[in-house]
């Protein structure tokens, strides 16, 4: 009697371990995702359970999506592999193949930038960076129109941000030879708030890429202007979603904690760049 005792409780045992693995194992496909072509889930992990109860589970690949345009991959990771110390990692990758003609001969090469990369080990705020990277995706492969008609509000409680150098246009600049103070510059007025890019070029930063409202529209522009031009250099959170968009897609400041180190850094020297009329 004792024997089928044991036996019934270590079956109890495995069904429910069977159970919960099941549970798990559709956690993420209850998600809103995008269109993918590819999904590959290996997470077994028991959020119930300590990490370091289930080490053999805390792999390095738990969860892969690729949409179906192959261009963008949403990847969760625990690093390091198998320690209970570790943490969750969630990242986007976009693809972006280009065919370059050298000498009459057409080179295809391939290239994967990290575009977010944020790490936790609270299992709601790794839902949140998933939510925040299905957002992401549908806001970089869909038309911006269609968009705002269609995810806008829809998809995260709250949009995510990203850190990004931020500027106003000087009062006066100082126009040719003779020093002439002139108000703003050609495309924005005084006072502008310019989005800037990162560094895209070396020239020591003084020629930059700005996104910004110009003197004849309220629609956002891009466009490249003087550094000098630009004064009271700051750090922000920006979530509104056509400069993440921008940003995101052209090569601008990415949704990783480093980014927010080396905007700290610019605003210390920035300053001095700037030149303006005492008007």
């Amino acid at each position: 009697m004792l024997f089928r005792e044991v036996l019934f409780a270590d079956y109890q045992t495995v069904l429910m371990h069977f159970i919960m693995s099941m549970a798990v194992a559709l956690l993420f496909k209850e998600m809103n995702w995008f269109p993918f072509v590819s999904y590959t889930d290996k997470w077994h992990i028991d959020e119930t359970a300590p990490f370091d109860m289930q080490t053999d589970r805390l792999t390095e690949r738990l969860l892969e999506v690729t949409d179906r345009s192959g261009a963008y991959t949403v990847r969760l990771e625990w690093h390091p592999e198998f320690d209970p110390d570790g943490g969750f990692h969630v990242f986007l990758f976009k693809k972006t193949e280009y065919k370059l003609e050298v000498f009459g001969t057409v080179r295809e090469d391939v290239v994967i930038s990290n575009l977010y990369h944020k790490d936790t080990r609270d299992f709601q705020q790794l839902r949140r960076y998933l939510e925040e990277c299905i957002y992401l995706v549908n806001l970089l492969s869909t038309d911006y129109v269609k968009w705002k008609e269609k995810f806008r509000g829809k998809t995260v409680t709250e949009a995510p941000y990203l850190y990004c150098l931020v500027g106003n246009i000087v009062n006066y600049r100082l126009y040719g030879e003779d020093k002439e103070p002139r108000k703003g510059v050609k495309v924005f007025s005084a006072g502008t708030k310019v989005y800037c890019f990162p560094p895209l070029w070396g020239d020591g930063y003084e020629s930059i890429k700005v996104i910004g409202k110009p003197k004849d529209s309220a629609k956002l522009i891009t466009v490249i202007i003087d550094a000098k031009h630009v004064t009271n250099w700051r750090l922000q959170k920006v979530y509104n979603s056509y400069v993440v968009r921008t940003m995101l897609g052209n090569g601008g400041w990415k949704m990783k904690q480093e980014a927010k180190a080396i905007i700290e850094n610019m605003v210390k020297w920035l300053p001095e760049r700037t030149e303006q009329a005492g008007i």
